[in-house]
């Protein structure tokens, strides 16, 4: 465990994966993060995202973010919950989708369009919706993320379709709750 981390009074549990590791240094994290009780939320920051295999971070828990650790990251952590994806789904589907009542998307129209939204990179959600795109095989997913995720989201969902957002324009800074608690 690297430390833990507060946004927006949503608790997370940081750890550190190094490029330089042994099968030994991952495994042990794979197994901290798979036997943690109290968090449910995991943020995990790399040296190098492509060294970090997405279906190895999903153990049925709310979030496990995936993000390179560099300083524009950390900055971006800040505001990991102050992107207004109701005003993004409202400026490109044209209120067509609404809030979905299922685990593997975040907005539907009920009927044959399923919307999905990244910050980051998520390993449970990227899990959740590879399921159901594996049981659902007539279905396909929408992507929304911003244009430096597209390019990783796309080798895991390469049939899906891609809404590219410049996030920025959507991001409320002003409601930030940010804290560190290192130990």
């Amino acid at each position: 465990m690297f430390g833990k981390m507060n946004i927006n009074g949503v608790d997370y549990l940081i750890y550190y994966v190094p490029k330089k590791r042994d099968k030994r240094y991952m495994a042990s994290v794979m197994y901290d993060m798979e036997k943690e009780s109290e968090f449910k939320n995991f943020i995990v920051l790399t040296d190098d995202i492509q060294d970090v295999k997405m279906n190895d971070f999903a153990f049925g828990k709310n979030q496990v973010l995936v993000l390179e650790d560099n300083e524009c990251n950390r900055e971006k952590l800040k505001y990991l919950h102050s992107v207004d994806w109701a005003r993004i789904v409202e400026d490109y589907y044209d209120n067509k989708v609404f809030l979905a009542g299922y685990h593997f998307c975040d907005y539907t129209d009920y009927e044959q369009k399923y919307v999905s939204t990244f910050y980051f990179l998520d390993a449970e959600k990227i899990y959740r919706i590879k399921c159901f795109l594996r049981e659902n095989k007539c279905k396909n997913a929408d992507i929304v993320c911003g244009a430096e995720l597209e390019e990783d989201l796309r080798k895991e969902f390469p049939n899906a379709r891609f809404v590219v957002v410049d996030l920025e324009r959507y991001v409320e800074k002003v409601r930030i709750y940010y804290e560190v608690r290192f130990g």
